[in-house]
């Protein structure tokens, strides 16, 4: 879950002042979106807890 927060401030460019605490990310979900922004939980992809949080292309869904 610590992992989505920080991909998506990241992802926002915001850091500590985008407030990772303050996003909901269901425990156990491996996919979600926040605000215009879509993450991904590799969790049992690695040993390393790791997640990827990417704005889409224009013009996709």
């Amino acid at each position: 879950m610590r992992t989505v927060q920080e991909a998506c401030v990241k992802a926002a460019g915001t850091g500590m002042a985008g407030q990772p605490w303050s996003i909901d990310v269901r425990p156990y979900a491996h996919h979600g979106r926040w605000g215009r922004y879509r993450w991904t939980s590799l969790r049992e992809a690695s040993d390393i807890p790791f997640s990827c949080a990417y704005a889409p292309l224009p013009g996709s869904r």
